[in-house]
């Protein structure tokens, strides 16, 4: 019971980092500035609970003209997109700080939204089960 127990912690924490990831990917995209970028890189990222995840490195103008160069609010599951240096991508920055940015990450999302319902389903299971 134990083990189920650090692993459903372990869940919920993941989906905590998923629940605030779609909340910030959700509002870059409804109040923020759409323009198209280009990958330049695949970097780690700079999470210390993630260095070894592969990032990409956006490259975009902003508006006013300005260049961003940076990578984007991302989520464990950023390598579910496939991302390529070369390759086109849509971002959604905010205004005030264009450096804040999303990506269109389809696989990303599907990830970050099937982890929660799993973990719902997890603690369900755990609840019906064990209690």
């Amino acid at each position: 019971m134990i083990i189920q127990i650090i692993f459903l912690l372990a869940l919920i924490i993941a989906s905590i980092k998923s629940v605030i990831y779609l909340y910030k990917y959700q509002k870059l995209k409804k109040i923020g500035t759409k323009t198209e970028g280009h990958i330049i890189a695949i970097e780690g990222s700079n999470f210390i609970s993630m260095k070894n995840v592969a990032v990409p490195k956006v490259n975009f103008i902003t508006i006013d003209g300005k260049p961003v160069i940076n990578k984007p609010i991302h989520s464990w599951f950023v390598e579910f997109n496939y991302y390529i240096p070369g390759k086109h991508c849509i971002a959604y920055y905010d205004k005030k700080q264009p450096s804040i940015f999303v990506i269109k990450s389809n696989g990303e999302l599907i990830a970050n939204f099937t982890m929660i319902v799993g973990t719902l389903c997890a603690i369900t299971w755990f609840t019906l089960t064990q209690l």
